[in-house]
């Protein structure tokens, strides 16, 4: 299987890439490919003096085989990465890619601000439930 880069949809370039990788290395699933992108990411960069491991080594050297920049790469993967109703929208043109990481970064804030208030709610539960206790331990 190789790469279709040809084209003028960059999500069908994205989508090609991420075949490909899920073609070659299918033991690794999405959210650890993201990972292991961000490390080969900071390793290309030369940030940071990073140690790769086998399997990050792998996908390295596949991206360079293929003449892919570990970075773009990882962008990409991090748009790939969004809820399917964002990334259709971004399929069919109706948002760019620096529109699609802001909605999902937004999403991601919105999900995280109702865990937070979810936690937040079951902690005073816990404590009105403790106190609850307490006062009958007293009587």
């Amino acid at each position: 299987m190789e790469i279709y880069l040809g084209g003028k949809n960059r999500a069908e370039k994205i989508q090609s890439t991420i075949d490909f990788l899920k073609h070659r290395i299918p033991e690794i699933k999405d959210e650890d490919m993201l990972l292991v992108l961000g490390r080969i990411k900071k390793k290309n960069s030369g940030v940071r003096k990073t140690e790769l491991s086998e399997i990050e080594n792998k996908v390295y050297d596949l991206l360079l085989s293929q003449n892919l920049n570990p970075q773009t790469v990882y962008e990409w993967f991090r748009a790939y990465m969004v809820p399917e109703e964002i990334w259709e929208r971004y399929k069919n043109g109706k948002l760019n890619l620096k529109q699609l990481h802001a909605i999902n970064k937004n999403e991601i804030e919105r999900r995280n601000a109702r865990r937070n208030l979810e936690v937040i709610k079951l902690g005073r539960k816990l404590i009105n439930e403790f106190a609850d206790l307490m006062a009958g331990w007293e009587q």
